[in-house]
């Protein structure tokens, strides 16, 4: 940390102290869970008790390396356990309500990996068949507790930057090459239309929902290609967002660029002062209550691969959230406000004009 004269700021980032560690069954094991969730458990000393897919090969594999004793190919299996007290849900949002109807009627609380839904209307009846059968749903919105954006909640919530009026947020890589040849087991993204709007929209009107605790009102999104990408949907999207009063955001994503570049930077400009900040864990503040001058981090964290602090952060959430009788800070019911403002810019990138997220709402 680098710094001028004046208040050095306290940075709350890290993932919580967890009260109690409850026992994991994780249906879907794939690429995500293999490489990212079940790392981030083992370093968190979470428990995972049991798993369910349908690729025994998967099973028997994630098995053996990680010293899971019970796996199924039928997940009702996984809910008959007794022992099984939280559910992560890590299967594609397709076919996922039926399932989390299942795991809500066996009293087992959850943790669903983003994208909560492709539909409104279907996110809304899980989110209502958690709070019918009394358990909690978390959405796994890991963005919230990767550093430099949680370091940024931090700031904006003690108040050195004032009111956030301006956000603009760059993202630069190349997914389009890196799932269709290197990750053969994420190809099956390219063959998605709404790549860029749903999967990565979860993302971004996540964090900056969180960041400035207010609801968009339209969003326009306008995307284009790579005219030699691999992938079905636009790499290539700009968002302009529009939130109550004078906050509005800006976005642009290339996921298609060729040069090798990859980036990913945001700045948040406040009536105090300004946020820059880079993932995953540089930030840099210039503030009124610094003495105008800028004050540098690079936050310490594990950069491993998936960042397991931030998978740490949605599930030690989760578990604190049962413990304490609370709504986790990212659940079902929140999670709902990021479906319609994602969803409406699907809407508004096929219809070519902003859309208001009311209309998501009202086309139920």
């Amino acid at each position: 940390m680098s710094v001028g004269e004046g208040e050095i700021p306290y940075i709350d980032y890290r993932p919580p102290s967890i009260r109690r560690r409850y026992k994991i069954g994780i249906i879907g094991t794939g690429w995500v869970v293999s490489n990212y969730h079940l790392p981030a458990y083992k370093k968190a000393g979470f428990n995972v008790v049991a798993i369910a897919d349908i690729k025994p090969e998967v099973l028997e594999n994630i098995k053996k390396k990680w010293g899971i004793e019970k796996a199924f190919t039928n997940y009702k299996n996984l809910l008959e356990l007794d022992e099984v007290e939280i559910v992560d849900l890590a299967i594609p949002t397709f076919g996922r309500v039926e399932v989390v109807k299942d795991i809500a009627s066996a009293g087992k609380h959850m943790l669903i990996q983003k994208p909560f839904s492709r539909s409104y209307r279907e996110a809304l009846v899980m989110v209502e068949a958690g709070e019918e059968s009394g358990v909690k749903i978390g959405i796994n919105s890991h963005y919230r507790w990767i550093p430099a954006f949680r370091g940024a909640y931090s700031l904006i919530s003690q108040g050195y930057i004032g009111e956030p009026y301006l956000i603009v947020v760059e993202m630069w890589g190349n997914q389009d090459d890196l799932y269709y040849y290197t990750l053969p087991e994420r190809r099956w993204n390219a063959e998605l239309d709404d790549f860029m709007q749903v999967e990565w929209g979860a993302h971004h009107f996540d964090y900056i929902r969180f960041w400035t605790g207010k609801e968009p009102i339209s969003v326009f999104c306008n995307g284009t290609r790579n005219p030699r990408q691999n992938f079905k949907g636009e790499m290539i999207c700009s968002y302009i967002i529009e939130f109550p009063g004078e906050l509005r955001a800006y976005f642009l994503f290339n996921q298609a660029c060729k040069s090798g570049e990859s980036f990913f930077n945001f700045r948040i400009e406040g009536t105090e002062g300004v946020i820059r900040g880079r993932m995953p864990n540089h930030l840099e503040l210039y503030s009124e209550k610094c003495n105008n001058v800028w004050i540098i981090w690079d936050l310490e964290t594990d950069l491993s691969p998936g960042l397991p602090e931030s998978y740490i952060g949605t599930m030690g959430d989760l578990m604190n959230a049962i413990s304490e009788g609370r709504e986790p800070i990212s659940s079902g019911r929140d999670n709902l406000n990021t479906v319609k403002a994602y969803l409406a810019g699907l809407l508004s990138e096929k219809e070519g004009r902003p859309v208001k997220l009311r209309e998501i709402e009202e086309s139920l």
